[in-house]
């Protein structure tokens, strides 16, 4: 029973006549800014060859978030909306440095990685909204809601994916990123405000808090990135290899390199994400029609 409750309350809410007279719908088209975002990461080795260090990055790029609003005010005072739209976001990881023990015989080599994730995010989400007038032709909303996000997260280096020196390190290995596609329930508050260019017309600036993180991953695919030599490349079978990768890499791998040549004591390296977090501040501003 508890599942069909909020359906009918809503309905309740949207179509009870509390005002048949004040009820309105407006259509809002918004364009935003999100500063804020991490993720929490780690790198793994197959084997104990390699000395290895991780440094914290924690750097984020600025999102941007489209959405369309369709809104339903009840009354002077009490509105909800429907939204959805677009945001994308691209976060560093953590870079990790790998480095080729000079008691093995091999050559001496360091190589270096800085992950990058990119997102494609698109929220599905109810709200609702307390409004009043604050002056003439200026009105100030408080609003509160919350959404299913769906996502398309990848891992994205758009030139080369490591630095390195000496050969037998990227000699000895290929390349995977990986596609996930994940989902999650977030939630937001902020408040908003409405200035009237005309009778019909508004212009909104908002600023919201959004609680969003995605802990659960799926990968989907698999792209082969040039991390080493033509030599390699011309000696590996790449089909067998993506097979053969498939059946190691775990649902939160965002990054993997195979051991094809070389010592096996070398092992596999793999670079994998808990937690992709989008919370923060969103800055949005844009135009709402009345109907």
């Amino acid at each position: 029973m508890k599942k069909y409750c909020f359906p009918v309350v809503l309905c309740f809410l949207l179509f009870f006549p509390f005002n048949l007279e004040s009820k309105q719908l407006f259509v809002k088209m918004s364009f935003g800014l999100i500063p804020w975002g991490e993720m929490h990461d780690a790198w793994l080795t197959t084997t104990d060859y390699y000395a290895y260090g991780t440094t914290p990055a924690g750097r984020a790029r600025p999102g941007l978030d489209i959405s369309i609003e369709f809104i339903y005010q009840i009354n002077s005072n009490i509105g909800f909306s429907f939204g959805t739209g677009y945001f994308s976001k691209s976060l560093y990881g953590n870079p990790g440095q790998f480095v080729t023990p000079p008691d093995t015989g091999d050559f001496v080599g360091t190589f270096s990685y800085t992950p990058e994730l990119a997102s494609d995010i698109y929220p599905f989400y109810l709200s609702g909204i307390f409004s009043f007038p604050v002056i003439p032709k200026v009105k100030w909303n408080f609003l509160g809601g919350m959404g299913y996000y769906f996502a398309r997260i990848r891992c994205k280096n758009f030139d080369k994916t490591a630095e390195g020196t000496g050969t037998a390190p990227l000699w000895n290995y290929v390349g995977w990123k990986l596609e996930s596609n994940s989902g999650a329930v977030g939630c937001f508050v902020g408040t908003c405000l409405d200035f009237d260019l005309s009778l019909n017309m508004f212009l909104s600036v908002e600023a919201l808090y959004r609680s969003l993180n995605f802990k659960k991953f799926n990968t989907s695919s698999l792209t082969y990135t040039h991390i080493i030599s033509a030599r390699v490349y011309q000696e590996v079978n790449l089909d067998q290899a993506e097979v053969n990768v498939r059946e190691l890499v775990d649902d939160s791998t965002f990054f993997y390199l195979q051991r094809v040549l070389g010592n096996e004591d070398q092992g596999d390296i793999d670079y994998r994400v808990s937690g992709y977090d989008c919370s923060g501040f969103l800055f949005r501003i844009g135009i709402k029609f009345m109907f």
